[in-house]
């Protein structure tokens, strides 16, 4: 313990405080929580800084929303995992996202070809909705189907515009395929391709 009377403040560490209250014999420690929300975010910090040194890379945490999220300095290529993200601000306007589905996962690459992935989780809509919404959805938009396929319960689409491709495969998490677990894969192709067909179809 550490008492200092300069300008009449008074410093006490927090673990002592703990310590003291425990001592005295209360039933609930009234700090347990204060200090285990402490420890948490000061482990959260020491992950972030070891795991961005060794990957030289920035890592953010955040364990109460299970979230993690993860930026290469050098290529701006980026992964964000989590029970319910939301979407990057230059994630692909091109990609929809089925609207009862929660976000899993979304990695944004931004060399090379670029490509675009996203997990997602529909808790009420089997991998054959889920299907055909996206195929109603991008038709809309533009896009054909390129090719189709159904393995049991299980769908797997692939789609075109122009020179970009959608890949989508749903699978079902339960046995009645009530629920779905979705990946999209998006390839946006030759820019300015895609901007003539994109111009062409609005004509």
């Amino acid at each position: 313990m550490h008492i200092f009377f300069k300008n009449k403040i008074t410093f006490l560490p927090l673990f002592a405080v703990t310590t003291t209250v425990s001592l005295m014999g209360f039933g609930c420690n009234p700090l347990a929580g204060v200090q285990e929300q402490v420890e948490k975010k000061v482990g959260e910090k020491v992950t972030e800084s070891a795991v961005g040194a060794l990957t030289g890379g920035k890592v953010k945490m955040d364990t109460d929303n299970n979230n993690w999220q993860y930026k290469d300095n050098k290529t701006g290529n980026s992964v964000a995992i989590g029970e319910d993200l939301k979407l990057p601000e230059d994630f692909p306007k091109d990609v929809p996202v089925y609207t009862k589905a929660k976000i899993k996962s979304v990695s944004i690459g931004r060399t090379g070809d670029k490509e675009v992935a996203i997990t997602l989780g529909a808790d009420e809509a089997g991998p054959s909705v889920i299907a055909e919404w996206y195929s109603d959805t991008l038709k809309k938009s533009g896009w054909s189907e390129d090719s189709s396929t159904a393995m049991g319960k299980s769908e797997a689409r692939n789609y075109k515009k122009g020179t970009a491709q959608i890949s989508l495969l749903a699978f079902p998490v339960d046995e009645q395929a009530k629920g779905s677990l979705v990946t999209l894969v998006y390839k946006p192709g030759n820019t300015e391709t895609n901007a003539e067909v994109e111009n062409n179809n609005n004509q």
